[in-house]
């Protein structure tokens, strides 16, 4: 219930934002990083095409399965020469494939005519045979193959679509926490700015009644104008953040979506907090990531397809036997044919055997299939090792960003009160107004790393998610 009502509330959320265009606005909406992803995931055209191709895979999984649909024929021929029929043939055959290389089949015949070959059954006749494989195609052949690496193929579908939304909400989440630094940067730098105005207003009254020098009026002004500029240059970072944050929102039927300059970030996003979680242990995550990530999930079905190719081409290896036995009756009774004794009476059976004596083929395209399962084998090696070295960079990253967060919260922290003290002195005339100025832009830099900090390290669990493919 508590699930059902969270998508409802996203769904309206999302729905307010989409029709901001189109609805008078008196309060800024708002986007959660939780909303950014379930709309990726929703309307995406990545995650779209990441559905479609697991659709074709079960599509061809169906077309793979053709291989063993049963199968009606029939045959019809007739020949006339100078008013002579030489004869008239006509027969409808029923075929059942199997799985394991035996073809059922059964069918009717009519032979009629003047010059029918004395090896043919003149009249109305039916059958029904089976064709066996005795060495090669008996355990595996192409329809088996067929329909098996169609299967993995539809699994391995899914796992793309976990590895294409996985990349992709890692990137949208990295633009997000870039746009709301940026956000961030915006207010702090826009109320330094507007308390640089209503400081330079009050000095230069105190200017016109003789209490400061011209000079002071002067640096105030210079202040404000450096304040200006960054504030244009933290608004200008804040627009492009938010165009590069409209590239991952989406309508439906893959309608681009401009975000509108009045959404906020969320509540709970602004501040860019440290979340719960304090640092996190390597062995609690390395031992998680081979069993959970896409990119590693996705070998063993790819060895699996490699696997099926090579007991194919096991099969070039074997010399080529087919029995074929066919049991025959008089008319069209089946029954009456399926109740005479096999290999006794009215039967026919055949057996064909090729074998190629050097085996070129066979034996170049078996050990090609073992190089590449030996090939593949070995990328899954260096892929894994990549990314538990990776793994471990982003923790190690993830737990020293907590320090530097500290560290830096604490010298913003001794910044400001510099800033007030040298504020208050300049106010009882023991100070001057370029050292406020000065201890004003030294605080407005740190608060701006500290932002930066805090920004790397959501960025850096992000990565870590990603790692795990956790994000989808």
């Amino acid at each position: 219930m508590r699930k059902r009502l969270l998508n409802f509330s996203i769904a309206m959320r999302l729905l307010v934002i989409v029709a901001l265009p189109l609805t008078a606005i008196t309060q800024p909406a708002t986007l959660s990083p939780e909303e950014l992803v379930d709309w990726i995931r929703k309307y995406h055209p990545i995650a779209l095409q990441a559905e479609i191709r697991i659709d074709q895979a079960n599509s061809t999984i169906r077309m793979a399965r053709a291989g063993f649909d049963p199968v009606l024929e029939n045959e019809t021929a007739q020949k006339t020469w100078n008013d002579r029929m030489y004869y008239y043939y006509n027969r409808p055959e029923l075929s059942l494939p199997t799985w394991f290389g035996t073809t059922f089949y059964a069918g009717r015949e009519f032979i009629a005519g003047n010059e029918v070959l004395s090896t043919d059954t003149k009249g109305e006749t039916n059958y029904i045979g089976v064709s066996v494989p005795l060495a090669k195609n008996l355990l595996m052949d192409k329809r088996r193959a067929t329909l098996r690496t169609a299967q993995v193929l539809q699994k391995a579908s899914v796992i793309e679509r976990r590895i294409a939304l996985n990349d992709l909400i890692k990137e949208g989440l990295y633009t997000y926490w870039e746009w709301v630094r940026a956000y961030e940067q915006v207010q702090v730098t826009k109320q330094t700015y507007q308390a640089s105005e209503q400081r330079l207003q009050l000095i230069r009254d105190l200017f016109r009644k003789g209490d400061r020098p011209a000079m002071d009026t002067i640096e105030a002004w210079a202040q404000m104008q450096q304040l200006a500029g960054m504030l244009a240059e933290a608004e200008l970072e804040w627009q492009t953040g938010q165009r590069d944050l409209s590239n991952f929102l989406w309508k439906a039927d893959a309608v681009a979506y401009d975000l509108p300059a009045v959404v906020e970030p969320d509540a709970r996003a602004r501040k860019l907090n440290i979340d719960s979680i304090q640092n996190l242990k390597d062995n609690d995550w390395v031992g998680q990531l081979r069993i959970q990530n896409p990119q590693l999930q996705r070998y063993p079905l790819k060895l699996q397809e490699l696997d099926i190719d090579k007991r194919l081409k096991f099969q070039d290896l074997l010399p080529d036997v087919r029995f074929q036995y066919n049991q025959l009756g008089r008319g069209y009774d089946f029954s009456k044919t399926l109740s005479q004794p096999f290999f006794e009476n009215n039967f026919r059976y055949g057996l064909k055997m090729q074998l190629p004596l050097r085996l070129s083929m066979g034996r170049g395209s078996y050990q090609l299939a073992k190089q590449k399962i030996r090939e593949t084998e070995l990328e899954q090696t260096w892929k894994q090792w990549g990314l538990e070295n990776k793994l471990q960079n982003r923790l190690l990253e993830f737990n020293t960003l907590l320090q530097q967060i500290q560290l830096q919260e604490t010298a913003t922290q001794g910044y400001f009160q510099l800033r007030e003290l040298e504020t208050l002195r300049f106010k009882q005339g023991e100070s001057s107004l370029f050292l406020v100025n000065a201890r004003e832009i030294r605080w407005l830099e740190s608060v701006s790393k500290l932002l930066q900090l805090k920004t790397k390290r959501k960025q850096a669990r992000v990565a870590i998610d990603h790692l795990m493919g956790s994000l989808y």
